[in-house]
Formats: structure tokens, sequence, C-alpha cells
């Protein structure tokens, strides 16, 4: 019987030294680089947050083109119908359909229509004449980058309270941007195709 006292005093003892030493071993832990790589990689952006004021984005992708000669007034009309578009811009250079959603394209921009509702969900524009290092001056840090294996091209992607702003250039490092989109993101816009 003493032996079994003092059986469970010694494993007492142990247990309480061990808890001791997960203390401070959990204490004394610095994080590792890899950990801390993960905190420093992206500050935040103070070009933009989840409470800018509506149409934030779209008024951002339209201010990219002041200094183009882009006809900023020929991207204005996402969220209207297509039959109001071209009424105000005439008949489209070209028009069909792509990846599920019908477009219509003119001199400067390209309208994507949602067929259920017939109404413009995203404006895209080819060759636009800037450079990443307007995108960074005008938008900062992207929300998200990734390769669109599919389409063999380099994005980033900007998100706003009412859409998003998706940069498109031949690779990460590539200075001349291919594409850039506005997407709005209201709710009767969702079936639409996406162009990220």
């Amino acid at each position: 019987m003493r032996i079994a006292g003092l059986v469970i005093i010694i494993f007492s003892l142990l247990a309480a030294c061990g808890e001791e030493d997960d203390e401070n071993r959990h204490a004394n832990h610095a994080p590792s680089k890899e950990e801390t790589a993960v905190f420093e990689k992206q500050p935040p952006s103070k070009v933009k947050s989840v409470t800018d004021t509506p149409q934030q984005g779209e008024k951002t992708f339209y201010d990219l083109f002041k200094e183009t000669d882009i006809e900023q007034h020929q991207l204005s009309y996402v969220r209207e119908y297509k039959s109001d578009i071209i009424n105000k811009l005439g008949s489209p250079e070209e028009s069909g359909w792509y990846e599920g959603a019908e477009f219509i394209q003119f001199r400067h921009g390209t309208y994507f229509i949602n067929p259920d509702t017939n109404k413009a969900t995203a404006v895209a524009v080819q060759n636009p004449g800037l450079e990443q290092a307007d995108i960074k001056k005008w938008l900062g840090p992207p929300d998200e980058t990734f390769e669109n294996a599919m389409e063999g091209l380099w994005t980033q992607q900007y998100v706003y309270k009412d859409g998003s702003i998706v940069v498109e250039k031949t690779n990460e490092d590539a200075s001349a941007i291919m594409c850039i989109w506005y997407q709005s993101n209201e709710r009767e816009n969702q079936a639409a195709f996406p162009p990220s």
C-alpha cells in the first residue's frame, strides 16, 4: 500500500512538472519565419475597403481611363438594358456569346449581357493603354492574384462593395495590361459571366 501511495505521488509530481514545461515552452516560443511571413506578406490596402461608398469600384474603373484616349462615356452603361446601350452607342462592331453571356462590342469596350435580365453586368476594355505602374498607382495591391490557366493570363482582382475590377496580363511580370474589366456585383447580375 505504501508503494501504491508513493507511485501516485510520483505520477502527480511528474504530471505537474510536465504541465509547467508545456507552459514555459509556449511562453518562450518565438514565431518561425514562415509564421511571421504570413502576417507581413500583404499589408492592408489604404486604397479601398468594404466600407467603400456605393459605386466606388465603378467610379475607380472609369477614373483609370482619364489620361487615355478611351472615351469614358462608352464604358458607363453597366446595369443598363442592352437596347438602351445600343440606342446610346449605336450598332455594335461585333456581338455574340461568351461563356453563357451575350456580348456587344463597341470601339472602346465590350459589354456582357445577362440573358435573364437583358442588362449589362460587366464591361471589358482590351488593350487599354495602361501599364502595371498605372494600376498600382490607382488601385494599390490586388485583393487576389492568380494564373488563369484556361486563358493563359495572369489575373489581378480588386474587390469593391459594388463590384470588382479585374486586370489581365500575359504573365505576372508583364508591364502592359492586356484587358481590364469592371463587373457589377448586384444580385440580379450574379447569373451572368464572371470575368475572374
